[in-house]
């Protein structure tokens, strides 16, 4: 069989061509030349390996690794509230949920707090116009509820998100679009990708972990009342739900937080846990 006379010679392991040393591979079992490869990239190929190889994992990003800005200006670094139980929640002012949602978010945070429970609140125009207020507004108005848990800058919770250019984005954020900080995105960028769906209306509910993984989320009409018990479960221990982070709610069930209950909070929950999603539509209270 006629193979050409370098191909029945012992091959170099490096060859000199055109001012660049090749690595010749060796043949294979029918005297085949497999590859001519630059040294340069065999050289990097190993350094690269070695260096991934001796680097730390990457950890994971968990919800209290992000920071955002509060409803005074301020930027707030959301491990803060690392080591609490707490429930985001995009609030509206003008919308048919508001005076239910506002009120049961007050007491349910009131009767759990002591706990570690938290509500963050992040005002939206998205849906409607029902936040179309300025932030010191907005800020008034949940006062008028009595909510003393952390409010936040407005911000977008559905793509298109607001840009840093927020005059491109006036139609999202109404008329005082000044307001809408591009900033805050991020959290719900990151929720959406965890929870792998968009945010369909207001009062959309994210219980998060103590460690920052999504426990559950809950639809807009799903008051915190009818989830007492998930919150319970959660405070008693320092796992997150179910353990994997997707929000599905299929936890193991070991320490259900029956055993520290009092009157006051079961007087917030429903008689079975409310664990079961409502069945009532949204667009009843829009």
């Amino acid at each position: 069989m006629g193979y050409p006379t370098l191909l029945q010679r012992p091959l170099p392991l490096l060859r000199h061509r055109g001012g660049v040393c090749h690595i010749i591979a060796v043949r294979d079992d029918g005297g085949a030349i497999v590859s001519i490869v630059p040294l340069w990239i065999l050289f990097l190929t190993i350094l690269s390996a070695l260096l991934l190889g001796s680097l730390p994992q990457c950890r994971a990003m968990s919800f209290y690794d992000l920071e955002a800005v509060n409803i005074d200006g301020y930027r707030v670094k959301l491990s803060a509230y690392k080591g609490k139980v707490t429930l985001v929640v995009n609030v509206a002012s003008k919308c048919g949920l508001t005076d239910r949602m506002y009120k049961e978010l007050v007491s349910v945070r009131e009767s759990y707090a002591r706990r570690g429970f938290e509500v963050l609140a992040f005002p939206c125009n998205q849906f409607h116009d029902q936040e179309p207020d300025s932030n010191a507004d907005i800020k008034g108005f949940a006062r008028s509820y009595n909510a003393t848990f952390p409010l936040f800058a407005k911000t977008t919770v559905k793509r298109p998100m607001c840009t840093h250019d927020p005059s491109a984005n006036s139609l999202l954020c109404g008329p005082t679009s000044e307001e809408c900080c591009a900033f805050n995105n991020q959290i719900y960028e990151y929720l959406m990708s965890i929870s792998n769906k968009p945010v369909e209306w207001n009062f959309a509910k994210f219980l998060i972990g103590r460690d920052g993984g999504l426990i559950k989320r809950y639809q807009p009409v799903e008051g915190p009342r009818t989830f007492t018990r998930e919150i319970e479960r959660a405070l008693a221990s320092a796992d997150t739900g179910d353990g994997d982070g997707d929000g599905d709610g299929d936890e193991d069930g070991d320490g259900d937080g029956d055993g520290d209950e009092d009157e006051d909070d079961m007087s917030h929950g429903s008689s079975d846990g409310g664990s079961n999603p409502t069945t009532e539509s949204f667009s009843d209270e829009m």
